[in-house]
This record gives structure tokens, sequence and C-alpha cells, in this order.
């Protein structure tokens, strides 16, 4: 069952690997400490007893809940923005699309371009429902393939953004750890390890990623290329 649930292929990558990334650091300064651990050992209780459900799940909660917070550092949820004949790149890409949504939800009428303009909320939270269809007749994975892997992109973009906090703080206290062991280690007579100098060093730069590299932007190109290819799925439908 568990091994079922690793080897889905969004749960790995928009879920799981943000969650190893968030305790990489930590994995580096128990290896710097216990160099002849049985890490791998370590790892499969990890996966066998749900490590791997647990932290897909707490990066999915995250990313769940900071999502309209990305949206609202983005300028807005792409999919919307381009359902909004206001804020429209292509006017006639867009024609077709309403045209085709129309056909699909005849008895759901489209904001017009003034009730865009004088009650926005309205016309988001319609333009909300046509995502939601959308999404739900897009489900197929073998069909709408493209769409898939865009989905994916963008959650690991997202749950990584998410859990930031986290990632930050688990990279402080484990690099602290490991420069507390190097510390050690250059007291002794043998000198500091290299393989403390290379945990240390590793740390550094996955600290500078998280700072410099996981931000509201990381998820910006993941989260458009997903709301261009959902709309163009209506094109199949």
């Amino acid at each position: 069952m568990r091994s079922s649930f690793v080897s889905d292929t969004y749960t790995r990558i928009a879920r799981v690997k943000p969650a190893l990334l968030v305790v990489a650091p930590a994995a580096l300064a128990i290896l710097a400490w216990f160099p002849d651990a049985k890490l791998g050992a370590v790892w499969a209780v990890i996966v066998t007893s749900g490590g791997t459900y647990l932290m897909s799940q707490v990066a999915r909660a995250l990313g769940k809940a900071k999502e309209q917070d990305l949206f609202a550092k983005l300028g807005g949820h792409p999919t919307i923005k381009r359902l909004k004949q206001l804020d429209a790149p292509n006017a006639m890409t867009l024609q077709r699309y309403r045209r085709k949504i129309q056909q699909l939800l005849p008895d759901h009428p489209l904001p017009t371009p003034e009730q865009e303009r004088n009650d926005p909320g309205a016309a988001n939270r319609n333009y909300l429902s046509i995502m939601q269809f959308l999404i739900e007749q897009t489900r197929d994975k073998t069909r709408f393939d493209l769409l898939f892997q865009e989905n994916c992109q963008y959650g690991f973009a997202r749950n990584l953004w998410a859990m930031k906090a986290w990632g930050v703080g688990i990279c402080l206290v484990s690099l602290a750890a490991v420069c507390y062991l190097a510390y050690l280690q250059h007291l002794g007579p043998a000198g500091i390890v290299p393989l403390t100098l290379i945990c240390i060093a590793t740390d550094v730069i996955i600290l500078v990623a998280w700072l410099f590299w996981v931000t509201p932007k990381l998820a910006k190109i993941p989260s458009e290329a997903y709301a261009d290819r959902l709309l163009a799925s209506l094109d199949s439908l």
C-alpha cells in the first residue's frame, strides 16, 4: 500500500519531493554526526511506517492553506485572469474558449466586461466555478498528459514555497549542529573531518536556495503554464 502510494507520480513530485528537500539538511547533520549509521535502513523504516505519507500530507496541507496568499502575491489566480475579458492577452482565443464553455455549460451565464468591472468578486466566483468544472473534466492523466505534467510542476513549486519557513528553520538548526561538530573536531587531534565540511557547505547552499530561490516567483511560470494548458484542453472536450 505504501509503495503504491509513493509511486503515484503527482504525490511523488508535488508532495514528497518538497518534504524531502525540507528534511535534507537534517539528514546531512545525522550523516555528519553518525557517519557509520545505516541511513538506508532508517529510510526503509520511515517509508514502511508511513513516514512518506505523513510528509506528503504536511506538504499538501501547507500548500493548500497558502495557495490564496500565493495567488495574491502573483497578482491573481492565473486561470481566472485568463478567463477575464478585461485581462485577456488574446481576445480571439478567449472568445473561442468562451464559446466552448457556453456549449459545455449552456445554463452557466458568463460575466460581461461590465460585470467584471462592476462586481469583480462575483465574476471571480463565476470563473472559479468554470475552472473547477474543467479540472473535473480533465482528470484522465493519459488523455491530458501535458496538463497533468504541468499540474505536477505547479504543485511542487507551490508546496515547496509553502514549506519555506520549515525549510529555513530546519536548515539553520542542522547547520548549527554540524558547525558545532566541526568545532569539536577542530579541538581534537585529527582535526575537522572532510565529510563535516562537505555537509556544512551543502547546508549553506540549501539555506541560500531557501532564502533567495524559493519565492512566489518560483511558482509563477508553472502556475501560468498550467492555466494555459487547462484552458487549451477546452479544444479537446
